[in-house]
């Protein structure tokens, strides 16, 4: 195999391997101003196992930092949770991936796009 068609493959497997990867969010906290980036939302700027994702603490801006995994737990989110007072709960943030949630509970959205904690279906 040619040292281009190796090249090739890594980059393909470091891609796919960061695409399970997401950024932490903040939530709806609004970003600061005056923030200095290192990174400029491309991760292939980072080393390997980091993504160019936003931070708002201090420094704020685009840094190379590690990413969350992105593992899906088994279920469904629930479409319409009712008896979660958390469903209606507009402006809130609670998790980012499934792995953030206990247990079995899965990273949904609620009815105002807020992620929440749900027992899948």
């Amino acid at each position: 195999m040619s040292f281009i068609s190796v090249t090739i493959i890594l980059l393909l497997i470091i891609s796919l391997t960061n695409a399970r990867k997401i950024c932490p969010s903040h939530g709806f906290v609004p970003q600061p101003r005056n923030c200095k980036s290192t990174c400029s939302q491309i991760d292939d700027q980072c080393p390997i196992d980091t993504k160019c994702c936003y931070h708002i603490g201090q420094p704020c801006g685009f840094h190379c930092i590690i990413p969350k995994n992105n593992i899906k737990k088994s279920g469904q989110c629930p479409t319409l949770q009712t008896d979660n007072p958390s469903w209606f709960l507009c402006d809130a943030f609670f998790c980012d991936v499934d792995n953030d949630c206990q247990g079995l509970e899965k990273c949904c959205s609620n009815s105002c796009g807020s992620k929440i904690c749900l027992t899948p279906q």
